[in-house]
């Protein structure tokens, strides 16, 4: 009897997996976008069709941003993991409504992209092409070793690594569209001179020697420690004023806490490719991929000052340079530079003309993929 329950069992499970399949047609197009009289997957023609399973991959990033913004809008000290954020509500949009509305957006600013690289006739390198293919592989394959979905989370979703490559290459195709209009050749490139004006303002190259108020096994340094450490950042700090190099005293407070902690120093190195200071580190705003806590603080001294600034972890003794002065920074950041300055007006840019395209919406199969359908785990 109890063999006979679990083969009825099975069977209605089946029937459920069965079911679902049979609701929506094999690969059907949720949306189409550009020349809508152009046969399905015609994209030589301008007819871009956003597969169930591409949409299904933009309903989870609407459902990652959604949460997200609630998430920033959390009272301070409330947990994120007791949110339900089905009951949430973002610019006054019920959950449902937000995340559809959003995946929408998405799926449209894919085929604008889709359509303009086509049109400015925007290439990629074989090996560019190789890269990508390889970066998506990796993630398919492992990406729940890096906290990101995998395979089995795609597939339980009905997405196979083609669509997954699809939608990864789009990514890199918008990199190369803001390319196409922001870098120096393009028609709303940025001069260099506002580019460096932006990085004035914004970045710092520092010499810096820090001690942390944590021991390496997590207790906190005596006060007597913290006062020895003090003084000696007291005494850097003259000696840097009257002019003795930061390597020479960086050499000498690396062998002082190597001896401490019985361990051995390394030897910092120039490269002809590098940097003219190798013992520079860029601080940035709040805002930049170098974002510090203590960019502020540094920011306002002069160049060349030295000063001693207390955090509620460490002490550092710091040297602000003017990160202008090396043409390494700015030839190796002009890129992240130019994102950093336009990304929000592209993005915004993008999403208006996406807009614009003739679409039609197949509402059957918006209104069956929900975010309630996502599968999130496979474990049992």
């Amino acid at each position: 009897m109890a063999s006979v329950k679990k083969f009825v069992a099975l069977l209605l499970c089946m029937a459920v997996i069965l079911g679902f399949a049979a609701c929506r047609p094999k690969d059907e197009s949720a949306l189409v976008y550009g020349n809508l009289n152009a046969q399905k997957g015609d994209t030589a023609n301008g007819r871009i069709d956003i597969r169930s399973a591409l949409y299904i991959l933009y309903n989870f990033d609407a459902v990652d941003e959604f949460r997200q913004q609630v998430d920033e809008t959390t009272t301070t000290g409330e947990s994120t993991s007791e949110i339900d954020y089905k009951d949430a509500t973002v610019d006054d949009k019920s959950y449902d409504e937000w995340v559809e509305e959003r995946t929408v957006e998405k799926c449209a600013e894919y085929a604008y992209v889709e359509l303009q690289f086509d049109q400015l006739q925007l290439s990629f390198e074989e090996d560019e092409l190789q890269d990508i293919d390889d970066y998506v592989e990796s993630v398919w394959e492992y990406g729940a070793s890096y906290g990101y979905r995998d395979k089995t989370i795609y597939e339980a979703n009905g997405i196979a690594l083609n669509t997954l490559k699809a939608y990864y290459r789009n990514y890199q195709k918008r990199l190369k569209l803001f390319d196409y209009y922001y870098d120096e050749d393009g028609s709303k490139a940025l001069s260099e001179a506002s580019i460096k004006e932006y990085m004035d303002e914004n970045y710092v190259l520092v010499n810096s020697l820090s001690y942390s108020f944590t021991n390496s096994d997590g207790s906190t340094v005596s006060d007597e420690d913290k006062s020895a450490k003090k003084t000696l950042f007291e005494g850097y700090q003259t000696r840097l004023e009257n002019g003795e190099s930061f390597a020479t005293i960086k050499a000498e407070y690396d062998q002082l806490i190597a001896e401490e902690q019985g361990s051995t120093t390394t030897t910092t190195t120039t490269s002809a490719d590098g940097p003219e200071d190798p013992n520079g580190s860029i601080y940035g705003s709040e805002n930049t991929q170098y974002a510090s806590d203590d960019f502020n603080d540094i920011h306002a001294m002069e160049n060349g000052e030295v000063k001693i600034l207390e955090t509620d972890s460490a002490y550092l003794l710091v040297v602000r340079r003017n990160i202008l002065d090396d043409s390494y920074y700015y030839d190796n950041l002009v890129s992240t530079l130019r994102h950093e300055m336009k990304d929000d007006e592209f993005d915004q840019f993008v999403k208006e003309e996406a807009a614009k395209l003739d679409v039609a919406r197949n509402n059957s199969a918006i209104s069956y993929y929900t975010p309630d359908k996502l599968v999130y785990t496979t474990e049992s």
